[in-house]
């Protein structure tokens, strides 16, 4: 394991983490959200839960329970929930806002609602009714959709396995979410649970199986469970 997913493992294993680790996780920077800097120690006060950012330092278990606490995702989660980059979110949203479309949970736009994937879809009317046969089925439909009915070209955010898996993209899974250690993104098949030491209320911590099968000495003994996860043998072939 590289010194940086070393460093960054480690760091994950307590409940204080750096502002950086923030930043890179969760795409936002605290220190340039006022509101959301305001709101987080405010609701820590009210449920006395102690200092929530000490200095440099963030309670990252105190931070997801307030954003689960408030039904919110970063922006940055919610795009590769939908399977696009960032940054195409940042756009969808922004047109839907132009076009008076935008919930209220949306008004910051730095976080969107948890539920921000059946929200899309009940936007668009072909979509009434129906139900996907998959998580990359609905992502390709939603994307479809946006680009006929907004006029929007999406950027796919694709998972880190099924693309060390395969050359041909029309077989790479879409993200779901992030390998908190590479801060790669996941699909729904190729996530590896792990336990970090969060708290049981909180949604355990996840990383890609392709790096857990380039690094299963070093993360065996983090893993959620007893049972080892599947492993492609292509994954295997690659490792050597």
């Amino acid at each position: 394991m590289n010194a940086e997913c070393a460093a960054r493992l480690a760091e994950l294993r307590g409940p204080w983490c750096s502002q950086l680790l923030i930043r890179d996780l969760y795409g936002l920077e605290i220190e340039r959200l006022g509101n959301l800097r305001r709101d987080f120690e405010s609701w820590a006060a009210f449920h006395r839960r102690g200092e929530a950012i000490l200095h440099e330092q963030v309670h990252r278990y105190l931070f997801e329970t307030f954003l689960q606490n408030s039904r919110l995702l970063p922006r940055k989660w919610a795009a590769a929930r939908v399977g696009m980059e960032e940054a195409s979110l940042e756009q969808v949203l922004t047109c839907l806002r132009g076009r008076g479309l935008l919930w209220p949970a949306h008004s910051t736009l730095e976080l969107v609602s948890e539920a921000i994937d059946t929200e899309l879809i009940s936007l668009f009317d072909e979509f009434r009714f129906r139900t996907f046969s998959s998580h990359n089925d609905f992502c390709s439909r939603l994307h479809t959709a946006i680009k006929d009915r907004l006029d929007l070209q999406v950027v796919p955010l694709h998972c880190v396995t099924s693309q060390a898996i395969t050359d041909d993209p029309s077989k790479w899974d879409y993200s779901h979410e992030f390998d908190v250690v590479t801060l790669a993104p996941v699909g729904l098949r190729y996530k590896v649970w792990l336990n970090l030491g969060k708290p049981m209320n909180l949604r355990p911590d996840c990383c890609s199986t392709k790096f857990y099968a380039e690094e299963r000495e070093s993360l065996r003994d983090f893993l959620m469970g007893t049972q080892e996860p599947e492993i492609p043998d292509e994954l295997l072939a690659i490792r050597g």
